[in-house]
């Protein structure tokens, strides 16, 4: 099988690891098992320690509330606190998402060179599932023109 240097999958492992430890892979297999880590390293990442995080800027804040601006009770002071944060935190990402969606579709819109087809990742594994036989994979740049 061979992967190119645009596929979202070697991106994201270069991304993620190195260029150098992806392509250190060198079966469908271990190359799909590395993929599947990577993205759930990233999930941990990106949604255990931003609620870590929220939490904390929350209590903070719920100190503030709590002993200055409003007078409530100590229970609720967390709650409020880590809800306006995580309001916070909820419009960046939408603003972000949108702004990078945008841009993806421009560049899809506007490309001028044709991406060479190849098979999915994920029906390759399965497919080397079923024989058995996990085929070598090679790396390969797209030629642009």
């Amino acid at each position: 099988m061979i992967i190119y240097d645009n596929k979202w999958h070697y991106r994201f492992n270069v991304w993620s690891t190195s260029e150098y430890t992806t392509k250190r892979k060198s079966g469908v297999c271990n190359y799909f098992w590395f993929t599947v880590y990577n993205i759930l390293i990233l999930a941990i990442k990106w949604l255990f320690l931003p609620a870590v995080v929220i939490f904390l800027v929350g209590a903070i804040g719920a100190i503030i509330i709590e002993e200055r601006a409003l007078n409530i009770s100590m229970w609720w002071a967390p709650l409020v606190g880590s809800a306006l944060t995580a309001g916070g935190v909820g419009a960046l990402a939408v603003f972000f998402s949108i702004v990078h969606y945008t841009r993806k579709a421009a560049i899809w819109i506007f490309r001028r060179s044709p991406i060479p087809k190849t098979p999915s990742l994920l029906m390759e594994y399965i497919k080397a599932r079923k024989a058995k036989f996990c085929p070598t994979i090679t790396f390969e740049k797209v030629s642009t023109k």
